[in-house]
């Protein structure tokens, strides 16, 4: 995020839209600390950009075949 700037607080809907699962899936690995996630009073948000970091940062790694 540049100075000045504010985050792109994502809804859990977005999220699991986002990352293309479940609603169910994002709760739950959200408090099992498995996604980067808050809590805003009792609803939970995500950072658009941490979220972007973290699956660049755990997308599996292809292994090149032989040629």
């Amino acid at each position: 995020m540049s100075s000045g700037t504010l985050p792109r607080l994502m809804t859990v809907e977005e999220a699991a839209e986002f990352l293309g699962v479940s609603r169910n899936n994002v709760y739950v690995a959200a408090r099992e600390g498995r996604i980067p996630s808050f809590k805003v009073g009792s609803l939970i948000r995500f950072d658009l950009d941490e979220l972007r970091a973290w699956l660049e940062s755990n997308r599996p790694q292809v292994k090149a075949g032989p040629k």
